[in-house]
């Protein structure tokens, strides 16, 4: 399981306020391994749907719980 920056067990580092960068938070993740399901809750299901976009070699399904899909954060 990843936790976003400043979140969960992840220590505080920057603010990470657009989704293009949260996203690149995880490219390493996806980039480095077979391709996997990833899940998005909240405020990560736009992370998740918009790093199947740009990796769809990458993501073999998509779960979304209860995302958050502010258009602020297009």
């Amino acid at each position: 399981a990843y936790d976003r920056p400043r979140f969960g067990r992840t220590s505080p580092s920057q603010v990470m306020s657009s989704l293009s960068d949260q996203v690149a938070t995880i490219e390493p993740f996806l980039l480095s391994s077979e391709p996997v399901v990833l899940v998005g809750h909240s405020l990560g299901a736009p992370i998740a749907v918009a790093a199947a976009i740009a990796h769809p070699s990458k993501v073999s399904a998509l779960v979304l719980v209860s995302g958050c899909f502010d258009p602020a954060f297009e």
